[in-house]
């Protein structure tokens, strides 16, 4: 009886982190293909771009298949971030003249308060490309931060390699 005790615990004991490890990585590489914005948008985000999303009060997402685009507008909740941190951890960098610049290589019509943040003097901009490991695509990614209005707009272009 002892025995028995002893084999299932051990069975246990050795196939209990491999099922824990499996479950956990098919999950992460779940979320990181759910490309539209009906579920684990911020966690899709955050995993494309390796670069982390502040707490938010809300956001608008529009995913444009056609062009395997996500661009998401989030509102953060400033009375919770420190937003001077949240920039300077992430290394956003000051964008010195908003109007020579152009913000946002997927044009947006879908929202006007992103417009609007082509005028503003407090923006901070973070951009880069990631190649998921194993995978045939890369991922080019936007971050452009109004750090007086909180909003923050990301956008993740994938491509293939």
């Amino acid at each position: 009886m002892n025995k028995k005790i002893l084999v299932i615990f051990a069975t246990f004991l050795i196939l209990g982190p491999i099922i824990f490890y499996t479950g956990t990585y098919g999950y992460a590489k779940y979320i990181a293909h759910s490309y539209e914005c009906s579920s684990f948008n911020t966690d899709n985000i955050v995993l494309r771009t390796q670069t982390d999303i502040p707490t938010t009060s809300g956001s608008t997402c529009h995913y444009d298949a056609a062009h395997q685009t996500k661009a998401t507008l989030f509102n953060i909740d400033i009375s919770k971030v420190n937003l001077q941190k949240y920039i300077s951890l992430n290394n956003f960098k000051k964008v010195p003249a908003p109007d020579s610049l152009h913000l946002f290589t997927y044009q947006n019509d879908w929202n006007t308060t992103l417009k609007g943040m082509a005028t503003s003097t407090s923006l901070y901009i973070k951009y880069g490309t990631h190649t998921p490991e194993g995978e045939s695509i890369k991922d080019t990614w936007l971050y452009v931060l109004d750090s007086v209005k909180g909003l923050l707009y990301t956008e993740v272009v994938r491509t293939d390699k």
